[in-house]
This record gives C-alpha cells, structure tokens and sequence, in this order.
C-alpha cells in the first residue's frame, strides 16, 4: 500500500488553498465607498443642543466584513482623543472570523489615524483615515493533521459613521468604511460595517 498523502497548504489574502484545490477565494477588486455623503443633512440632523465635548471616546461593538460575496462576522473596538471640537486622533482594532470545509480564517486590524467629526447636535457624523496592519492567520484541519500559517500586510480603512447621543455618558455609534489591504503587489478591498455603543470618557 502507498503511503497517503498529507495535505498541503498556503496562506494568502485572498485564499486558503490545499493540494485537492482553493477551499475559498476571496479576491475582488477595491470596492469604492462614497464616506463623504455621510456628511449630508447635518444641519437638519441638528436640534440646536451644543453638547460638551469629551477628553476620549471609547467605541465596541458588532463588526461585519464583506469581500468577494462571502461574510465575516466579528467585533471592533477603538479610542479616540478628542485634541479640538472637531480633531480626533484614536486607534482601532478589530477582528473576524470565517470557517469552511475544515479551513478557518480570522483577521485582525491595527489602525492609528486622524477622525474629523462635525459637532453641534445630538446627531455627530464623522470620517476618518486609518493606517496600520491587518494581520491573517489561516489554520486547516484534516483527521489528526493541523497546518497553519499567519502573514501582515499594510492595511488602510477610509471611512465614517454616525454617533447618536442618548445621554452626556452614552452614545450609539454606526460606521462603514472600506479597508485596502496590499498584499503580494495588488490592493484588495473590504467593506466593514460595525454598530455598537460608545462611552464618553471626561471632558474638555
């Protein structure tokens, strides 16, 4: 009898592969999300209330990635330090998570960056430009055989969102963006959607 064949495996952004084919492919071109008409309708949105500005802002929440017509559910969290009324420097991290045919995939972001927010209102929308790494890390499972690798490349997320208020502590946050990742010569994008709750730390 010949000896069986263990099964072969690499990592990249857009795939896991083995020897009995690509288990995944995740390639797509960049998608392009238009942030800046997040902005529009911010003088309606406004109800006249000047709120207080706070020293941070500490977001997390529900994450949802989108690439090539496949899904990944996980999680994103960031502090921003607001250094004016409207100038915030902050960090953001996140990661998610896809499992198929015995593959699975997580992905994590770590992004610095400035965020621009136009206050005066209950209702604050914001963009941002982060820069940082997304770091992928690909395991594949077959009987009692485990292979896995990891790999980081130069991640930028070009984005914005809403943070509604609900009390001077407290708000809820929305925002979409989209994350270019460059890896082996090409730009791949992500679109992320994230919504979860925001505590207003201190104040200005």
């Amino acid at each position: 009898m010949g000896r069986a064949k263990h099964p072969t495996y690499s990592i990249n952004h857009s795939s896991i592969k083995t020897n009995k084919g690509e288990i995944r492919s995740m390639k797509n071109p960049v998608i392009a999300v238009g942030m800046m008409c997040l902005m529009a309708g911010t003088v309606a949105a406004s109800d006249g209330h000047e709120e207080a500005v706070p020293k941070a802002q500490l977001f997390a929440g529900y994450s949802l990635a989108r690439e090539s017509g496949t899904n990944a559910h996980g999680w994103a969290s960031s502090l921003n330090f607001n250094v004016s009324r409207w100038l915030a420097l902050g960090v953001e991290t996140s990661g998610h998570y896809e499992k198929d045919h015995g593959a699975s995939i997580t992905k994590n972001s770590y992004l610095f960056g400035p965020r621009l927010s136009k206050r005066g209102g209950k209702i604050v929308p914001f963009v941002y430009a982060l820069a940082g790494i997304e770091r992928t890390k690909g395991k594949v499972e077959f009987d009692d055989v485990s292979i896995s690798a990891a790999e980081n490349e130069t991640a930028v997320a070009l984005g914005g969102g809403l943070d509604i208020e609900l009390s001077p502590r407290w708000a809820l946050a929305f925002e979409i963006d989209d994350l270019l990742v460059r890896s082996e010569g090409s730009t791949h994008g992500t679109l992320r959607f994230s919504a979860g709750i925001v505590l207003n730390i201190g104040e200005r």
